[in-house]
This record gives C-alpha cells, structure tokens and sequence, in this order.
C-alpha cells in the first residue's frame, strides 16, 4: 500500500494513454459507456468540453465536468454548458489508503468553476451531488414538469394505476380519435420535410426570428452543430428530426422524434420549438402520423411552465395527449456574471429532452 497521500486536481490532458485509464475509471459508474459513446459525449461536439480530474499516484479517482453548447440567453447568444460526469471513487482511496475524504469533489467543482468560459452552466444532478454543488458555488431552481402521453397501445404492467375499465375507455377512444384525426392525412402537403445540413442557413434564419419573438427565454441555441452532434450522432438514441417551412419557405418550427435503444416502441417528442400555435399544432399532428406509420405504442412529451409551453399545451390537448403525470426536475445553475434574478426564474427557461443525454 502506498503511504503518500497527495491528491493532485487537475484538467484532462488529451492523450490515447490517459484516455484509456479515464474509460476504465467511468465504467465503475457508466458500466455500458465506451469509447465511442464516450467519445461523442466530451469531445465531438464543436465546444470540447471541460473535463476535471482527481489524481491519486497516478490513479484517477474523481471526474467532473461540462458539456459546452450555446445558450439562447435574453436575447442574447451566450456559452454555455451543462454539468456532467460527477464521479468520485470513495471505496478504493478508503481501502487502499484509510482515508475517508469527501473534499474530493468539493475541489473539483470549484476547479471546473473556476476554469472554464462558460456564461451559465446548469445541470440534473441526484441529491448527493446537488447538496456539494449548491455548497460550492451553484444555486438551485425547482422545475414543474408535465409529462404528456398519446396511448395507442397500452402496458398495462408499465402505465398508471387505473382500473380495467378506464384503461379500455382510453385505448378505444385514442385509436378512434387517431383514425379520424388522420383521414385522407398527407405531411408532404403539410410542407414538413426531415433536416439535414443543407438547411444549415435557413436554420439560423429561423433562430434568429425566434429569438426576435423570445426575448426573455432561456433555452439551448439549436444550430444545425448542436442538432446534429445531439440527435443525430448520438450512440445512446436513434433519432430524426423534422421542420415545417411557412408559405414563403422558412423554416417556422422544428420537432425531434426519437427512441432510447432500451425502449424502441417508445416514441419521444425530444425537442419541439416553433415561432407559432399554427406551426407547433401541424408538427404535434404529425408526430401522431409518425407514431401510427411505425406502429409505436405511445408518444411521450415534456411540458412545463413557460409561454412557450402554454401554446404546447394547447396542441397537446387537441391532440388527445390526455394521459399526464407531474414531477418536479431539480436542477442546479450557475452564473458567471452572478445574474440570478433572471436565471433563476422558472417561467423564463424553456426546457424539452434536449437538455438531457438520451
């Protein structure tokens, strides 16, 4: 056993070597990660991301992290990032060096703070790792969260407790709701096409005009390199995403659909964001097109408090997207500028699945 005790906080340096020794210390936490669904989480986005280490004679012991991306801030185009990757190896520094220290990921915290461009940082940490960061520099924001679910085929041993009779209600009234909402039901007509990189521009056209109409949001800056490196190159998911052009052909609104490799009969409306009800009532229209086309059991959809969210609700609610339950979604925030009277209300963030890895 070695005697020394020296705990060496410090950035990653990106080396074949070290990367290697860093996948086998995550495995510990992340058993399914690899190198490539590694790789694409820290490094193929086109902000690398900021990755703390602790050291241990050479042996890593803690990880910390942001995942950088832009932020649509008050009008504003800022950096950004999401905390990721809060690990620290309690067990091995206990039993080979009898030390109990729980200082660890204090200091990596306040190292990542300290060294990093970011203008806001947020993440979805469990209890543990929220109590350390709020204690090193974060402040705390409850989220109010609505799940939606269209049921076109029900689980009963997966779906809420409610008896028999309602559960068959339900399903018999959502198909026939389906086959009617859906006559003679043509998305080419509907002037919804599937994105690709050659929309790059008229996605930033679209961006910048919701922006216009947004200006005290708070929510991710979805260019085409954030797009493509979150839905489309993501290991964890399959995914494709979806725009709806007005009648002088620009882009008006935006819809991910997608499955989770666990759960492929599944549909998610990952992210949706439109500049109008017109555009966001079609796209919901057509996710319930593209869930009966590829024979899914249910479409699932976040919505929350926001006046973005209001007119989501209202499209859920034509929809049929009947089925709810509530949850609150901790997040923790963090301020370069120490701006918390904006960011930390509620109303002003926009949040859909895309905040998170799936």
């Amino acid at each position: 056993m070695k005697s020394n005790y020296e705990i060496v906080i410090n950035k990653h340096e990106f080396s074949k070597s070290l990367n290697l020794k860093l996948l086998i210390f995550l495995k510990k936490f992340v058993p399914d990660i690899d190198y490539n669904k590694w790789n694409w989480e820290y490094f193929t986005s086109k902000r690398k991301s900021n990755i703390i280490l602790a050291n241990l004679n050479g042996e890593i012991v803690g990880h910390y992290a942001c995942l950088n991306y832009k932020f649509i801030f008050f009008s504003k185009i800022v950096d950004g990032a999401k905390a990721e990757g809060s690990y620290v190896d309690y067990k091995i520094i206990l039993k080979k060096y009898k030390k109990n220290d729980h200082k660890i990921f204090d200091k990596l915290i306040r190292k990542l703070l300290k060294n990093n461009n970011n203008n806001i940082i947020f993440g979805f940490p469990n209890k543990i790792a929220s109590d350390k960061q709020i204690h090193n520099g974060y402040k705390s924001l409850n989220i109010n969260i609505t799940k939606y679910y269209f049921l076109n085929k029900i689980n009963r041993k997966k779906i809420y407790k409610i008896n028999n009779i309602i559960l068959n209600i339900y399903t018999i009234y959502s198909k026939l709701f389906l086959y009617f909402r859906l006559i003679n039901y043509k998305f080419k007509k509907e002037n919804i096409i599937e994105l690709n990189v050659n929309h790059r521009n008229k996605l930033n056209t679209f961006l910048e005009n919701y922006i216009k109409k947004n200006n005290d949001v708070i929510t991710i800056y979805r260019d085409w390199d954030f797009l493509n490196w979150r839905f489309l190159e993501n290991p964890y998911s399959k995914n494709k995403i979806f725009i709806i052009n007005n009648n002088i052909n620009e882009i008006s609104g935006l819809i991910v659909l997608g499955e989770t490799n666990d759960n492929k009969k599944n549909l998610l409306i990952k992210d949706i964001i439109c500049l109008d009800y017109k555009s966001s009532n079609k796209l919901i229209k057509f996710s319930l097109y593209y869930m009966k086309k590829n024979n899914y059991d249910r479409i699932e959809v976040w919505s929350g408090k926001n006046k973005n969210f209001k007119i989501l609700n209202t499209c859920l609610f034509i929809n049929n997207f009947l089925a709810k339950s509530n949850f609150i979604k901790k997040m923790i925030i963090w301020s370069k500028s120490n701006d918390y009277k904006k960011i930390n209300q509620q109303d002003k963030w926009y949040i859909t699945m895309a905040f998170l890895r799936i």
